[in-house]
């Protein structure tokens, strides 16, 4: 780790040392060709108030030659201002970027691509914090991950009643587009009638049993989270029951419930066909990165949140 940390460190200061300079006085000579065409914008709009009225210093100087009329009121900065100004906040998004005392880098991807093995290997967090079976997608939660030097600390967030009952609204919607549902309140989906579901997408068929598995039959794991705000903590047999959707065991704990466990069958880093315990976790239902969450993320020191909207990232 401590290699990570110097390479790391290294980038950061080959930005603030070199790379912010430059930038700095690319923007200071931009914002001068700026004001110099404001000016020019300043001058072509008196010199239009003099063509109209055919009278001030311009207009009699635009007489001597009766094509410079024309010419002259051909002339326009727009196009200019548009480049300038593009280029400029271009410059701003980098100098921003290059100011920052952290390095961020975003795993976004498909399932059982190996982002959360890497992000493992550079990182030093274990299963607990950066879930990483072999089996099916286990990663439940958007995480953002920092590096600094003190011990593990997580901080959740979670939904808010109206934010979370939007998504639900909207996940009810694609499953029943031609059917219509009445959820006011969490509790009322503990009554919600999902029968007479059809679909011929295996991909939808499968979303709409994990929907139904996870948001309604464990409803109670996950209720009272929404709408509790914040939760601070170090322990990691708490924080992998917020990020994991399942946790993996040779064997089940002395002092844990059998009933929530299943035993499946999978692949060790051998090849061979090994029977493990699996634990199901829910409560990563109650936080994830939508619209509503954006000013949450970006007091995180995110600028672009949406970067971290699964629904964009995957085109929903």
């Amino acid at each position: 780790m401590s290699q990570i940390n110097h390479q790391i460190q290294q980038i950061i200061d080959k930005r603030k040392l070199t790379r912010l300079p430059q930038i700095e006085k690319e923007i200071t000579f931009l914002k001068e060709v700026k004001a110099k065409v404001e000016n020019l914008d300043s001058v072509i709009n008196t010199v239009s108030r003099q063509i109209s009225t055919k009278q001030g210093s311009y207009y009699i100087m635009l007489q001597a030659d009766p094509t410079m009329e024309a010419r002259f009121m051909a002339v326009s900065t727009s196009e200019v201002k548009r480049l300038l100004n593009e280029q400029l906040q271009t410059l701003e998004n980098l100098k921003k970027r290059f100011s920052r005392d952290a390095v961020q880098i975003a795993f976004i991807g498909y399932e059982r691509q190996g982002k959360s093995c890497f992000l493992q290997s550079i990182s030093g967090l274990n299963n607990k914090v950066i879930p990483a079976y072999s089996g099916t997608s286990c990663t439940g939660a958007v995480s953002v991950i920092h590096n600094v030097d003190k011990d593990l600390e997580v901080h959740i967030e979670f939904y808010d009643h109206e934010a979370f009952l939007k998504i639900v609204q909207e996940k009810l919607q694609t499953f029943f587009p031609n059917k219509q549902f009445v959820v006011d309140s969490i509790g009322d989906l503990r009554h919600i009638d999902l029968s007479g579901f059809t679909c011929d997408d295996p991909q939808l068929s499968l979303e709409f049993n994990k929907f139904k598995d996870a948001f309604i039959d464990h409803i109670g794991v996950y209720e009272t989270l929404i709408g509790h705000g914040k939760v601070v903590t170090s322990n990691e047999d708490q924080i992998i029951q917020h990020v994991s959707q399942y946790e993996e065991f040779d064997s089940i704990p002395t002092d844990d419930d059998p009933a929530l466990f299943t035993q499946k069958e999978k692949q060790n880093a051998n090849g061979n066909n090994v029977m493990v315990w699996q634990k199901n976790y829910y409560k990563y239902i109650a936080h994830y990165v939508t619209p509503e969450d954006y000013e949450a993320v970006k007091a995180l020191g995110i600028e672009n949140p949406e970067a971290y909207d699964f629904k964009k990232i995957l085109e929903w």
